[in-house]
């Protein structure tokens, strides 16, 4: 590849990624939805005692919204990031937008939210397997002494369950990272949202693919020219506008 070209490769990447970033600050642990050091389960065979299990409140381009952590097994902290937003587009995050459309309006206790979030961080990391010891990566408390609360333990066991086969598209998922350097941190998972404020669209072709096969069709066509293989009439397939200018994913 010639260096002009890998030049316009790396620019054209970068760009599609900063494009579609907006501002997240999370300001606070949304206290009425969740329980703070008092909730332990097992991580990884480990039992742990969680700092907060439970929604966070965040701002998106000053649009205040509730989130839920997607991945247990990474971190993020009080603090402003770049974001991109998506909607849920695999089987995990779509069982989870499920909940999110569907259960959470319904939650109104921190018992609720903690099981809540327990649910979500099973269903990602061990695909809605149950919380029986030993069984995958998160499951409830092996210590004797700091057992799982049964009551959070019961709610995410049923949560679970009603989601089973459930699906949503329309969980609004927050891809962070660092405005430092780009390090991604924690995941974050929201409800559809009408408030005016910045939404995630349905992709058709994503910025990056777009550019690719642009930069592919250039190099087709040079390559073409260059050894004279087509007419100067010869047909081409039609192009429509739709299949171009699709919906870019965030």
């Amino acid at each position: 590849m010639s260096m002009p070209v890998s030049k316009a490769l790396f620019c054209g990447l970068f760009l599609c990624g900063a494009a579609g970033a907006n501002t997240i600050i999370l300001t606070g642990l949304h206290t009425s939805l969740g329980l703070q050091q008092s909730l332990y389960f097992d991580e990884d065979g480990v039992s742990s005692q969680a700092y907060w299990v439970g929604g966070i409140d965040i701002k998106v381009d000053n649009f205040s919204r509730l989130v839920f952590c997607v991945d247990l097994f990474t971190d993020i902290n009080l603090s402003t990031y770049r974001t991109q937003l998506d909607f849920s587009d695999t089987p995990q995050l779509k069982q989870v937008g499920w909940l999110l459309q569907t259960q959470l309006p319904l939650i109104t206790t921190k018992v609720g939210g903690a099981a809540l979030q327990l649910a979500i961080w099973d269903i990602v990391a061990d695909k809605g397997d149950g919380f029986a010891p030993g069984k995958g990566r998160v499951t409830q408390s092996t210590d004797g002494t700091h057992p799982t609360d049964p009551a959070v333990l019961a709610t995410a066991i049923s949560l679970e369950t009603l989601s089973q086969g459930m699906s949503s598209n329309f969980g609004v998922v927050y891809h962070n990272f660092t405005t430092s350097n780009g390090t991604v941190v924690q995941t974050l998972m929201g409800s559809t949202v009408n408030d005016g404020g910045p939404q995630p669209t349905t992709p058709e072709i994503s910025p990056a693919l777009l550019m690719l096969s642009g930069i592919g069709l250039i190099l087709i066509g040079t390559w073409c020219r260059n050894s004279g293989t087509i007419e100067p009439h010869a047909e081409r397939p039609d192009l429509r506008c739709e299949e171009l200018a699709g919906d870019p994913r965030r």
